[in-house]
């Protein structure tokens, strides 16, 4: 994976949705393979992601039971429907998320940053729409 101070923005639009950058897809699929071994809270860091608060954590871990079902790494064709949105100052990210038995009702949505170290993804909900 490269560092995320070396992946590259795209050129931000407001309100227009686009594809989400491929240089970002090892940042964001490092988060679900964590979601994925019930490591809500990431307390194995992932580099370029923002800790993500306990509670937080408590409320992803409460979604994902209530499905029912384990989340999955992220398939291939994760990427066909995950999207990147420029609003103003920031991109929003949302992935629709996998668990053992196929697709599921459940998208993460963050923000990704440019930081002074780096691109950084922060985790903002893990939900239904």
């Amino acid at each position: 994976m490269p560092h995320p101070a070396a992946v590259p923005m795209p050129t931000p639009e407001d309100g227009v949705s686009q594809p989400v950058p491929s240089a970002w897809r090892p940042i964001l699929a490092a988060v679900v393979d964590r979601f994925a071994v019930g490591d809500f809270g990431l307390a194995q860091s992932v580099a370029g992601v923002a800790p993500i608060p306990a509670n937080l954590a408590d409320d992803i871990r409460a979604i994902v039971e209530l499905t029912g079902e384990r989340l999955a790494p992220l398939p291939p064709e994760a990427w066909e429907r995950a999207s990147a949105e420029w609003y103003s100052d920031r991109w929003i990210v949302l992935v629709d998320l996998w668990t053992t038995s196929g697709p599921s009702d459940l998208v993460m949505a963050g923000r990704m940053d440019e930081t002074a170290a780096g691109l950084q993804f922060t985790v903002e909900i893990v939900h239904t729409p």
